[in-house]
């Protein structure tokens, strides 16, 4: 039986691309080994990992730009080769960052020879989110931090981007086998609630931090009311800016339910999929072209206000599943009830686990087959 080996340092976000990838592989006849740290990201601590993953222990970090995580990130790209060497795969499937990570695979690739699978999903370091002199000044350690990826991504059979946008920002480096392939999310039982005339209900998911925008969610809030629109929003997660995002939406007179963190899955929807718009509006200086938050709209059959750009905002315009929206406020003539139809179609045509998998054996029948 052939065998193939997926590593994938975020252990938390299996569900989204690792499991379904794992699921396509074994239907082709693979018997799988997942490699994962046992140190959580988010919640900063160890975890206990299922019994399906291996487990590589890595040293703890606090801070989420720290040398110590860098050093935790390199110390798990390390062991991973000694895995490998373990194994001896006839695959090899990467998510990365860590860009360490895509060095690894060029080294075991050059010395034993195997197919490999890169999985990009996240740009370190120009996705950082600190000042453009931070960047300017440390240039020299982030050059040779994206040197990592950049030095070693040829040794790809296959290059897997979560976005289109990836493939722009490192055009020129990444081999001619790159396919985006969309984050996905399992499906919920799903129920259209229309849009109650005189009447929009927001809601609000995810991490309420420095990313998000609230002044232009406030703006838009208060246009809606100045049409005479009753306003209200519905807010699940938590962050740092969660007291003062509360604050300022109250008063703009938008009625506000604060639900806190909710973890299960149907709870969530259940309050979801009455509201009207998903809010997906961040700042301008974030690099992102794709949310988690919006997939979870588009599941819900909310329409999203949007305003980040390249892939978001090119699949609203052409499935016209919500309102992008730029610096000034044009809301038109809007049918709400079709654009809920219509972000519910885009689930199903984008980011529905069918169409992962089918373009993810698509791509691997052109390129590892």
């Amino acid at each position: 039986m052939k065998k193939c080996v997926l590593i994938n340092c975020f252990a938390s976000s299996n569900e989204m691309r690792v499991e379904p990838i794992r699921e396509v592989l074994e239907e082709r006849g693979y018997q799988t080994f997942y490699i994962s740290s046992d140190f959580h990201h988010t919640l900063k601590k160890y975890i206990e990992l299922e019994k399906s993953i291996i487990p590589i222990h890595v040293r703890a970090y606090k801070k989420n730009i720290s040398v110590a995580r860098l050093q935790s990130h390199k110390e798990f790209s390390d062991k991973v080769f000694g895995v490998l060497m373990e194994y001896r795969p006839d695959l090899i499937y990467i998510k990365f960052p860590p860009n360490s990570l895509v060095k690894a695979a060029f080294e075991y690739k050059k010395r034993h020879g195997c197919k490999i699978i890169l999985d990009l999903f996240d740009l370190w370091p120009e996705s950082l989110p600190v000042p453009s002199v931070v960047k300017k000044i440390g240039y020299p350690i982030l050059k040779k931090w994206a040197d990592y990826r950049d030095k070693y991504i040829s040794c790809a059979d296959l290059l897997l981007t979560e976005c289109d946008m990836y493939k722009q920002k490192i055009k020129g480096k990444i081999p001619e086998s790159t396919y985006t392939l969309y984050l996905t999310k399992r499906d919920i039982d799903y129920v259209f609630y229309p849009c109650e005339e005189g009447k929009v209900r927001l809601c609000f998911i995810g991490g309420i931090n420095n990313l998000i925008n609230i002044g232009l969610i406030c703006k838009v809030i208060k246009e809606f009311l100045r049409n005479g629109i009753e306003v209200s929003l519905d807010v699940i997660g938590d962050g740092v800016k969660r007291n003062k995002f509360l604050r300022k939406v109250k008063e703009t007179g938008c009625m506000v339910v604060y639900h806190g963190i909710i973890y299960d899955e149907d709870e969530k929807n259940r309050i979801m999929s009455r509201c009207d718009f998903g809010i997906n509006l961040i700042n301008s200086n974030v690099q992102i072209a794709l949310s988690i938050k919006s997939i979870e709209y588009f599941r819900a059959g909310l329409a999203v206000l949007n305003n980040v750009k390249n892939d978001t905002w090119d699949i609203i315009e052409k499935t016209k599943s919500g309102i992008n929206i730029s610096e000034h406020l044009n809301f038109g003539e809007s049918n709400i009830n079709l654009m809920k139809k219509n972000a519910r179609k885009t689930y199903i045509d984008y980011f529905s686990i069918e169409c992962f998998k089918s373009r993810f054996s698509d791509a691997y029948e052109k390129c590892i087959e």
